[in-house]
């Protein structure tokens, strides 16, 4: 049976890899700009709305991060231990 979830995940990552280099560049070059007329209130928001997608798709790899480690963790059959509990409590 094909499983279609790793090719598929991989074009989601790669596009959303692609959209953050290119928001980045944009990013650097708005910035450029900024700097030599930072009056400019339509480049500033521009760069803001730059700057937020940037930051929602850094939040969106972070959480991927965080399940695949959590998975990673369960799979290797790792518990929390006595000590774990104990620290969590003070």
């Amino acid at each position: 049976m094909y499983n279609c979830m790793a090719p598929c995940f991989l074009l989601v990552s790669t596009s959303v890899n692609l959209e953050e280099v290119i928001l980045q560049h944009k990013a650097n070059k708005l910035l450029q700009k900024s700097a030599k007329n930072p009056s400019d209130k339509q480049l500033l928001n521009e760069l803001y709305a730059t700057n937020s997608r940037l930051g929602t798709i850094m939040r969106q790899k972070t959480k991927g991060v965080i399940i695949r480690s959590k998975a990673r963790w369960r799979g290797q059959g790792e518990r929390n231990t006595t000590y774990f509990f104990q620290s969590r409590k003070a």
